[in-house]
C-alpha cells in the first residue's frame, strides 16, 4: 500500500462534502502501512479515526520501549486511559539510555517521581543545559 500525500490523507481519513471517510477497515490497513514505514504518528491517526484500540496500545508500547514520551502520551490520550505509575518510570529510564533528557524527564513529571526529576536535572545540568546565572544586560 502506498503512503499518501497530507492532503489525500486528510481526504482518507475525515472525508469533505463530496465524500465520506473510509470504513474503519481501510483506515487500519492504511495505519499498519503506515506502521510498517516507521511513521507511528500517521499510523496513530488511522488507528484512532478507525477506533482501532489495539493498535493504539501497540503504538503506545512501542514508545515506551523506545523511550519517546510523546508519543507515549498522545497514544495514552487516544485509549482514554490513565498510564500507570510503572509503565512511565520505564518509559523514561529507557530515554535516558538513549539520552533523551526531555523525555525522560517529562515521563519522571508524569509519574511524579521527584528523584527521576532530579536525576535528570542533575544531568541537563552536567551537559550544560541549564544555566548558571542569568545574562547580565547591557
Amino acid at each position: 500500500m502506498t503512503l499518501l500525500n497530507p492532503l489525500k490523507k486528510g481526504l482518507l481519513l475525515y472525508g469533505d462534502a463530496s465524500q465520506e471517510p473510509r470504513s474503519a477497515a481501510a483506515l487500519v490497513e492504511y495505519g499498519n502501512a503506515y506502521q510498517e514505514a516507521g511513521r507511528p504518528n500517521d499510523a496513530l491517526d488511522f488507528y484512532s479515526q478507525a477506533g482501532y484500540e489495539e493498535g493504539i496500545e501497540e503504538i503506545a508500547r512501542g514508545a515506551q520501549q523506545e523511550g519517546d514520551y510523546f508519543l507515549f502520551h498522545r497514544a495514552a490520550v487516544l485509549t482514554g486511559k490513565e498510564p500507570e505509575t510503572g509503565d512511565l518510570k520505564a518509559l523514561a529510564e529507557n530515554a535516558l539510555k538513549k539520552g533523551w533528557l526531555v523525555f525522560a524527564r517529562q515521563a519522571f513529571e508524569a509519574a511524579g517521581d521527584k528523584k527521576g526529576i532530579k536525576r535528570v536535572e542533575g544531568e541537563l545540568d552536567t551537559a550544560g543545559f541549564v544555566p548558571k546565572e542569568a545574562p547580565s544586560e547591557s
